[in-house]
């Protein structure tokens, strides 16, 4: 990654009588960006036409390393939100999430010589999943064991995900200087890539 800044040069504008003026004034208006000083700043892996890369910090890196410390990581926590949201919604659809604990804890409790009765009481959350989905209980068995499958499923791809994306972030948050940060961000195209 680079941190860079629009370079400054003469644009024309329009005045209030329409009439066309010369002004000094950042060359590219850039979107996302931090404040430093009246100055817009980011970084990204190249630096975009009109822009230069910004290696002197004048003094004040430490702000720099703070301001882009907390850019980082949210950034990564955004990026780490988009690539985990089609694994949730493939192994646990955003409606069920809700109740997702309940049907693991109460699938983990399944007792197979438990009566009708014992258990809509005992496993009231997946015996009526059952009963209203399949209009019995006969398939109860098949339902608690897709549901652990599930279940570790999304638990071994969920820590494998969550311990990369952590293991970035303390990378980020151990940075002391803005070289370091800029090479630590170079991470976070790896979540981009996550399989």
């Amino acid at each position: 990654m680079k941190l860079y800044t629009s370079k400054i040069g003469k644009k024309t504008i329009k005045n209030n009588q329409f009439q066309d003026i010369e002004i000094q004034s950042p060359l590219v208006d850039l979107d996302l960006y931090e404040m430093i000083e009246n100055k817009k700043y980011f970084y990204a892996l190249e630096i975009p036409r009109d822009c230069e890369e910004v290696v002197d910090f004048m003094g004040r890196e430490e702000e720099f390393l703070k301001v882009f410390k907390d850019r980082g990581l949210y950034e990564l926590n955004r990026d780490f939100k988009e690539r985990l949201k089609p694994y949730l919604d493939s192994y646990i659809p955003e409606v069920e999430m809700i109740s997702w604990a309940m049907q693991e804890a109460e699938a983990k409790l399944y007792d197979p010589s438990l009566s009708r009765d014992e258990l809509f009481s005992q496993l009231p959350l997946i015996s009526n999943l059952c009963f209203y989905r399949y209009g019995s209980l006969e398939n109860l068995p098949t339902l608690v064991s897709k549901i652990l499958e599930k279940s570790k499923s999304y638990s071994t791809l969920s820590g494998i995900l969550i311990g990369q994306k952590q293991a970035i972030a303390d990378k980020i948050e151990g940075c002391k200087s803005m070289i370091e940060l800029m090479s630590a961000l170079d991470l976070q195209i790896e979540i981009k890539q996550w399989k």
